[in-house]
């Protein structure tokens, strides 16, 4: 890339620093989260109670969407003060807490999808996540398409 100053190479810097953080934390926690809903709904599967697998989605999507949640609010209303952490005042400043108060909102969403992952993954119904991602990978290319390169 052919960057204008060095503040443009800043900004990209920083932002990259801060997502893979961010994906670290946040993504590594819900993935943990959707492992062991698999593996719980595994365990109720093979022992044939059904019952209490479905049960298991019903308290980890109850559970998700309020500590996501909790994360989300958190994360729009101190990402001033995580940016500032990385980044001292001025326009890159101002990116970085807004890239990270937009990254945080995400979580819900992210959230939720694990923990479907994980409980069709747990009743053996794995071609249910690959569709998701497949489905998912093409209406983010089309909307990058649209949105950042203004096609259409």
């Amino acid at each position: 890339m052919n960057f204008e100053s060095s503040e443009d190479n800043n900004i990209y810097t920083v932002n990259g620093i801060i997502y893979i953080l961010y994906s670290v934390v946040i993504y590594g926690l819900y993935f943990g989260v959707s492992i062991a809903i698999q593996i719980i709904t595994a365990r109720r599967i093979g022992e044939k109670n059904f019952l209490l697998a479905k049960n298991i989605l019903y308290v980890s999507i109850f559970w998700v969407l309020l500590i996501s949640g909790l994360f989300s609010i958190f994360g729009w209303f101190y990402s001033d003060k995580i940016a500032s952490i990385f980044v001292s005042e001025g326009s890159i400043f101002e990116l970085t807490s807004d890239y990270l108060r937009y990254r945080f909102l995400g979580i819900v969403a992210y959230a939720l999808i694990l923990v479907f992952r994980g409980y069709f993954d747990g009743i053996g119904m794995t071609f249910v996540g690959m569709a998701a991602a497949i489905i998912s990978t093409i209406t983010n290319v089309f909307l990058n398409w649209v949105s950042i390169y203004g096609y259409l």
